[in-house]
């Protein structure tokens, strides 16, 4: 978040003071990427200090939405109301060539919030209310999606509870909390089962390489504490499977510690510990341990089926330095042992 955005959240909302008008919009097509929504129609009336869209209404493929906002403006604050309802109804295959790049689609759920606050943080603080929604994201298959949340309200932070969120058969409860103002910080907690999150990787065969991507979320928002404590049953991605997932991050203004355990997917554990730490000298420094424990290692790292199976088990301990992310991680070096044990038999049951 940068200085300017900053300023925009800390900027007081401005009074309204506007004519009398009454008007009727219709939108043939709103467009947000790659989903988007049509028939898009509403009532917009203002006057003093108000502002409302009434009889909002809008299409999608598989359902359609009825809703209303409203802001007054009071006493140097805006007090802010926005409702709708999610209706499901058969996809419209005259529709289906207009919605060719879409992935998620809503089909029914209902959403209520409000709020009331003096500048744009304090509105973002101070939401209050309800959703939840059901629809279902499009890939190689159709899978369905759930979310649901509540928002207390709270007036220092932002704050989403009792969080449900259902891919497929997999299921994510949690909650998170923010604040920017102040000591700003960003607090994730999930738990999750066997997260199913093939359907969300992308299949290009430019992005298959086998490895693990640089952790440029070290970077993500500078001037925020950011805190996570996450795990699963199971995490599975295309051709990978860790079980008895656990995650921690502690990322500060400057340095950042990340914590991840794992049994292997047909064997063996794995610990892994980072440290980072950006230096007086505009650069940063990065402590990197990995603990393996009879791992089959090809088949952690996506090296494929055909890999001779083999049980891995040792410590790498590696440091570096640089400018940035991507130059740090490019240049660890430190000890490493391995030992690697091959069995011909493929019998891995026996001591």
């Amino acid at each position: 978040v940068d200085d300017g955005y900053q300023a925009e959240l800390s900027g007081n909302v401005p009074a309204l003071d506007l004519i009398r008008h009454d008007a009727v919009l219709d939108i043939g097509e709103l467009r947000f990427g790659n989903e988007m929504v049509h028939d898009v129609s509403f009532k917009l009336s203002t006057g003093g200090n108000y502002l409302a869209a009434t009889e909002i209404t809008a299409g999608g493929l598989y359902g359609d939405l009825l809703g209303s906002a409203a802001v007054a403006s009071i006493d140097n604050s805006w007090n802010v109301a926005l409702a709708a309802d999610l209706k499901a109804r058969k996809a419209d295959k005259g529709l289906l060539s207009r919605y060719i790049t879409a992935e998620w689609f809503a089909r029914q759920g209902r959403i209520r919030l409000k709020s009331k606050g003096s500048n744009w943080a304090k509105l973002l603080d101070e939401l209050t209310g309800e959703l939840k929604v059901t629809g279902l994201h499009r890939g190689a298959e159709e899978i369905p999606v759930q979310v649901a949340a509540m928002l207390d309200g709270s007036p220092d932070r932002f704050a989403l509870e009792q969080i449900e969120f259902e891919l497929g058969a997999s299921t994510i409860k949690g909650q998170l909390e923010a604040s920017t103002r102040g000591d700003k910080f960003i607090n994730l907690k999930a738990r999750g089962d066997v997260l199913d999150i093939g359907f969300l990787v992308e299949q290009q065969e430019d992005i298959k390489a086998p490895g693990i991507a640089l952790p440029t979320f070290l970077t993500w928002l500078p001037d925020y504490h950011i805190t996570a404590d996450l795990s699963a049953e199971a995490l599975v991605i295309p051709e990978l499977r860790f079980d008895a997932v656990t995650a921690t991050l502690d990322r500060d203004i400057d340095r950042g510690k990340l914590a991840f355990s794992a049994r292997g997917p047909s064997s063996g554990a794995m610990q892994i510990d980072l440290d980072y730490e950006e230096t007086q000298q505009g650069g940063a420094t990065a402590q990197l341990d990995i603990t393996l424990d009879r791992v089959h290692l090809p088949e952690v790292l996506g090296l494929g089926k055909g890999a001779i199976d083999t049980r891995t088990s040792g410590t790498f301990s590696l440091q570096s330095r640089g400018s940035s992310v991507k130059e740090v991680f490019s240049d660890s070096r430190g000890p490493a042992r391995l030992d690697i044990e091959i069995r011909d038999d493929g019998d891995w049951s026996r001591a």
